[in-house]
């Protein structure tokens, strides 16, 4: 279970880019994908030149100043002053958001069942599946978050214990000290 990576948080704030294309339980049109990540749109926003972003995206590329609108280029459509992507020059693409979110889309987490919309996704489900692989703090041992209570409880090797006779908290991994010294 060490290959995998630990599943992202939920991103209702728009902190992150767009959705993985996997969680599409049909296919993928390519107007609802994001010109930056090529990730499913989240929290859209049109530039003047016509192109989608994530606003995550949108407002990682423009921190830096004004650029060139990749898209424009690629498909040899760049005009000033429109492909000019730049702080308050696209504006939130409700449209685009409420298609995506009315898109079916299923959970990518191994063992999971879920199914429902993108927007059921987001708001509910990503973030607190059962079945999203998480990581102690204490070992860092990648673990189901549905295994973690159980991995506290008796697994963890970073687990604090009470002595059986004092009381007094000790880390597992020193118990032998913890026998010996008591001896």
């Amino acid at each position: 279970m060490a290959a995998q990576e630990p599943s992202p948080p939920s991103s209702l704030e728009g902190n992150k880019p767009g959705f993985p294309k996997k969680i599409l339980a049909n296919n993928l049109e390519d107007k609802h994908l994001c010109n930056s990540c090529q990730k499913i749109l989240r929290r859209p926003l049109q530039a003047q030149c016509g192109h989608r972003f994530c606003s995550f995206c949108f407002y990682k590329l423009v921190s830096s100043g004004p650029q060139k609108c990749s898209a424009c280029i690629k498909e040899d459509l760049f005009e000033e002053p429109t492909s000019i992507l730049k702080q308050g020059g696209a504006f939130p693409d409700n449209a685009a958001r409420r298609e995506v979110e009315a898109l079916a889309a299923v959970c990518l987490n191994e063992g999971c069942t879920w199914t429902g919309t993108v927007k059921e996704f987001e708001a509910s489900h990503e973030g607190s599946c059962d079945f999203m692989i998480i990581m102690c703090p204490s070992c860092k041992e990648l673990m189901r978050a549905n295994e973690e209570e159980r991995h506290n409880e008796r697994e963890c090797p970073e687990r604090t214990l009470n002595c059986k006779y004092c009381k007094e908290p000790f880390l597992l991994k020193n118990i032998k000290v913890r026998i010996f010294s008591s001896v």
